[in-house]
């Protein structure tokens, strides 16, 4: 591994949803990122599990608005490489839940010391079992695993921060559909050139402990960058994923800085509808996949999300939301005389929230069809040059924390401070059956 400062925030996003049956244990991700370089951490953990499977992991509105600690105490993150013991529970705060899904997810925030001298380490989250009808790995053993450098980098001059990522914790594809999933990936790091780190994804490996009984377990599905390409051939039912997202300094190097976990489920379930009844989303106002949002401390991000059905007779019967504490949703609504129903939501950061998160979202039918995910990067920061001329940046200016850097929107790549356009047709077809027609 490569370089970060001895201190540290680590975040955790376990998602552990449940189903009406076996296991309460759905994934996790593990994240972190620099506080100082005293060998001081802050963990923040994300984690979900089976809604209905006991009283301590129960959420709902009023979970959320009383902000009551809820999860095993018994749980633990427990270090493996450079250091020893338990790094702390895995309680957390409910933010988010999902009726129908039946799952609650949340995240909490505290504090952990490495010894002096630490300059790397490895910790872990582990137990059994995951869901007892996978494809693959049914009733095995979960393993999620963090590591990565506690070294100051000699290109920023401070202590790498890790990878962030986020997604659902159940992800439904309808059989026979080709489906791209994209794990939404971001980083805090800005070197010269107000270039970020290289991220990369591949698949965990048993033999670093990351991935319990759940390795590679998904059959027909293939991993291209930070993409999960599922085939229309993939057999119905339920499939673990478990990944890692790690950063590099730049395109060649090719030892990572932190290697961050990410396990979810993907159910594929089998339906005689056309693949092009699931809801979408209308946009603007609703936030496409991958566009980025700089938000400064004491603001409020405001956001309309409206999902349309196929056609009449079909509902929305809820859009469901995986986002950091403090976020505020209305109740969902029909718009009269239309095909739609949208929510609301606010969020106004805290100081402590300073820093990258990932929103993410999806709408749910009364067929039982789901969109497609949406996963948008927050930006939370303390000050910002995007002010004057936009930074430079010929589409968007991004603040961050200490910065800014400039993005694309959907359908372009960053160049420095250009934009390019992506040609979708050069990757797969586009995942169009006949023929595809690259649009700017």
């Amino acid at each position: 591994m490569g370089t970060m400062t001895a201190a540290a925030k680590l975040f955790i996003f376990c998602n552990l949803l449940g189903l009406a049956f076996s296991s309460h244990f759905r994934g996790a991700v593990i994240q972190w990122s620099p506080v100082n370089n005293n060998g001081a951490i802050e963990i923040n953990h994300r984690i979900a599990w089976r809604r209905s499977f006991s009283t301590e992991l129960y959420c709902d509105s009023s979970t959320i608005s009383s902000s009551s600690l809820i999860g095993y105490n018994t749980d633990y993150l427990t270090c493996r490489v450079g250091c020893s013991g338990n790094v702390g529970t895995m309680q957390y705060y409910c933010t988010d839940f999902s009726v129908n899904e039946d799952w609650s997810a949340g995240e909490r925030s505290y504090s952990y010391t490495f010894s002096s001298g630490v300059t790397y380490f490895e910790a872990s989250y582990t137990d059994c079992c995951w869901i007892s009808n996978l494809v693959e790995g049914a009733d095995g053993s979960w393993e999620v695993r963090v590591a990565g450098s506690l070294s100051v980098r000699s290109d920023t001059g401070s202590v790498n921060n890790s990878p962030r990522t986020s997604v659902p914790p159940i992800v439904r594809i309808q059989q026979g559909c080709p489906t791209v999933i994209t794990i939404p990936v971001s980083d805090e790091d800005v070197h010269s050139g107000n270039v970020r780190d290289d991220l990369r994804c591949r698949w965990a490996s048993s033999l670093n402990g990351e991935c319990g009984g759940v390795c590679q377990v998904f059959p027909g599905a293939t991993l291209s960058g930070c993409s999960l390409q599922v085939p229309a051939t993939v057999g119905a039912g339920w499939y673990a994923v478990a990944l890692q997202v790690e950063d590099f300094a730049t395109t060649s190097s090719t030892t990572p800085m932190s290697s961050v976990p990410i396990q979810f489920l993907v159910n594929v379930f089998t339906s005689s509808a056309s693949c092009g009844n699931k809801p979408n989303f209308t946009s603007p106002p609703t936030p496409r996949d991958g566009d980025t949002f700089g938000i400064a401390l004491g603001d409020t991000w405001e956001v309309t999300i409206i999902a349309v059905t196929s056609g009449p007779g079909v509902s929305i019967v809820d859009i469901v939301t995986v986002s950091p504490i403090g976020f505020m949703k209305s109740s969902l609504t029909h718009i009269s005389g239309t095909l739609s129903w949208y929510i609301d939501a606010t969020w106004t950061p805290t100081s402590s929230q300073a820093g990258a998160h990932i929103f993410c979202f999806y709408a749910e039918d009364s067929v039982n069809l789901v969109s497609d995910q949406v996963c948008v990067i927050l930006e939370v920061v303390d000050d910002c040059d995007c002010d004057l001329n936009n930074g430079g940046c010929e589409q968007n200016c991004v603040c961050t924390f200490g910065g800014y850097y400039c993005g694309c929107n959907t359908g372009y790549t960053p160049q420095g401070s250009i934009c390019v356009d992506i040609d979708e047709c050069a990757s797969n077809n586009g995942n169009c059956d006949n023929s595809c027609e690259n649009t700017i």
